[in-house]
């Protein structure tokens, strides 16, 4: 494991790639928390809230089939280096939501947001296998399955601290955006 650990934190893409997986933990975390307070109170939509609030990860989750069936082609038009690089910035994608567009506009953020995140996970994990020997692909495999199951432990619970905090439902419904 001591092995997995220092190839992973000497091989720059590797650590790369651990620490950006521990940030985009942060965004699905905003995303997760947030996009419910969002859909509640927000938008106001009442008993439909949750249903609607469901139908944006279908969006996503569409999105992100739709990037994978179209990475490889998308990689030999613009690089995996350019395609990593569109992926990262996926979720400048949902931007816009603090204008409060109609949800239709909504699900199609968050149909791009998932074809981005698809892009990115599909160059990241390219990189992953061709900067890691095949003697130390288990290892830094778990180093980085390690990263993406502890760091939304804290920043799913440092999202739901810091909304709980701000009061975002009381501060969207006295001061729209």
């Amino acid at each position: 494991m001591r092995q997995g650990f220092h190839t992973s934190w000497t091989t720059p893409i590797l650590r790369g790639v651990c620490i950006t997986e521990g940030l985009w933990s942060l965004i699905f975390g905003v995303l997760s928390i947030t996009m419910v307070v969002y859909f509640e109170e927000t938008l106001d939509l009442g008993d439909r809230a949750d249903f609607l609030y469901g139908l944006l990860a279908v969006s996503m989750s569409c999105g992100a089939v739709v990037g994978a069936l179209t990475a490889s082609r998308l990689e030999r038009r613009i690089s995996r280096a350019n395609m990593l690089f569109a992926g990262y910035l996926g979720p400048l994608i949902m931007v816009p939501a603090v204008v409060q567009p109609p949800v239709p506009v909504l699900y199609l953020l968050a149909f791009a947001f998932g074809l981005a995140d698809a892009w990115a996970v599909i160059a990241m994990q390219a990189y992953m296998a061709e900067w890691t020997a095949n003697e130390m692909r288990g290892r830094v495999y778990a180093i980085w399955g390690g990263v993406i199951a502890a760091s939304p432990l804290l920043s799913f619970a440092a999202i739901g601290w810091v909304t709980d905090l701000l009061d975002l439902a009381a501060i969207h419904h006295h001061h729209p955006v």
